[in-house]
């Protein structure tokens, strides 16, 4: 290794990748020792999966205030088990600075064995996987909607409407589907099945936006990464 490279430059990743083997630096996140998680950069997983893994805006991090909870993804070391491979903990912040946040753990972890509730948390804007807004209106996730499977094979929805027809209490009034299935599809009974909404919800966040949003019908728009109302 070049030794002089090393004492000239103030970038130590950069020797990192260049020696990966020789030259050894803390992850980005463990800056104590005795931690046995590292917090997930939820910034770069959006950018990767940005329909499926939604985070927080901009606008939304910067209301932040003390007291306000966010959920951070503690990743541990391995894989459990059970191929658990990270614990999603709110934390309630304490300080707001210019180098990020600071605040309690809500949640008492079930694997990382040194980590507690109560204990203190130090993190950044990139870190934010989630904010818990107070008083705002819930949906009620055990309902459950018509799902065609198509989408539910696929894990993607690309429609919805919405029926104030309903059969039931537990019912919803949603169909969803992924597209393509024509009427000759919809005449066979055994084409679609129930879900609960937390289940539709868990493959296709943005569908938040769709039980929420008043219309009574929606389409996937994939240039804006978004559920579009269908105008009357």
């Amino acid at each position: 290794m070049d030794k002089n490279y090393i004492l000239e430059s103030e970038n130590i990743k950069e020797i990192h990748v260049k020696y990966p083997e020789k030259f050894l630096i803390p992850t980005e996140e463990v800056t104590a020792m005795g931690k046995s998680y590292t917090l997930e950069n939820v910034q770069e997983v959006h950018m990767q999966f940005p329909r499926t893994f939604i985070i927080p805006t901009e606008e939304e991090i910067e209301d932040l205030k003390i007291d306000d909870l966010v959920k951070l993804i503690f990743c541990l070391p391995e894989e459990t088990d059970n191929d658990c491979r990270a614990e999603r903990m709110w934390v309630q912040i304490t300080e707001i600075s210019e180098d990020g946040f600071s605040g309690i753990l809500d949640n008492e972890p079930y694997y990382i064995q040194n980590l507690h509730s109560g204990d203190l948390i130090t993190f950044q804007k990139k870190h934010i996987a989630a904010i818990f807004i107070r008083g705002k209106s819930v949906i009620d996730e055990s309902k459950f909607a018509v799902i065609t499977l198509r989408a539910l094979e696929h894990r993607e929805v690309n429609w919805a409407y919405h029926t104030d027809d309903l059969g039931d209490e537990q019912d919803s009034g949603w169909t969803l589907g992924y597209g393509g299935e024509d009427e000759s599809y919809w005449e066979d009974v055994n084409n679609t099945t129930v879900i609960s909404l937390e289940e539709a919800m868990s493959f296709e966040p943005r569908l938040l936006e769709v039980f929420t949003g008043g219309a009574d019908a929606y389409y996937y728009d994939a240039d804006k990464n978004k559920f579009i109302a269908e105008e009357k």
